[in-house]
C-alpha cells in the first residue's frame, strides 16, 4: 500500500496517538532512574503531568481526535477511542503527589502501553506511515 492509498483518518488518528506517546515517553525518561526531585523539579514535572493527563481524559470522553461535531469514524471507534479510554481508565496517578513515593514511572509506563499498542496495531495494518 503506498502512501496515497492511506485514508486521512488514519493519518490523524496516527498522529494523535504517536503525539501522547511521545509525550508519555518524554515524561517517563525525566524521572525514571532518579531517586530524588527537588521542589523547583517536582514542580515542573506537575506542569507537565497535569495537561497531560486532563488531554488524554478529555481525548477518551469525546472518543475521538478533535472537538468538531463531525461523527466519530471508524479508525478513531476501533483504534482511538480503545486506547485513550483505556489511558484515561489508568491514569491513575494524582498529579499532585510525589513523582517517586507515587511510582509515577509504573502509571506511566501503563497508558504508554494502552497508547502504544493500537498505534503499532496502526503501523502494522497500513505501512509507510511513521
Amino acid at each position: 500500500m503506498n502512501e496515497m492509498d492511506i485514508p486521512n483518518d488514519v493519518r490523524t488518528v496516527m498522529s494523535a496517538l504517536a503525539d501522547f506517546e511521545r509525550r508519555l515517553e518524554s515524561l517517563i525518561d525525566e524521572i525514571s532512574e532518579k531517586r530524588y526531585f527537588s521542589p523547583p523539579e517536582r514542580e515542573r514535572l506537575r506542569e507537565i503531568i497535569t495537561p497531560l493527563k486532563a488531554d488524554i481524559k478529555a481525548s477518551a470522553k469525546r472518543m475521538k481526535v478533535n472537538d468538531d461535531r463531525l461523527p466519530q469514524t471508524d479508525i478513531e471507534r476501533c483504534y482511538f477511542e480503545p486506547a485513550l479510554r483505556s489511558a484515561s481508565a489508568n491514569f491513575t496517578v494524582a498529579t499532585n503527589s510525589n513523582p517517586i513515593t507515587s511510582n509515577w514511572v509504573a502509571c506511566l509506563y501503563g497508558v504508554k502501553i494502552d497508547i502504544s499498542h493500537p498505534l503499532f496495531n496502526l503501523k502494522q495494518q497500513y505501512p509507510g506511515i511513521d
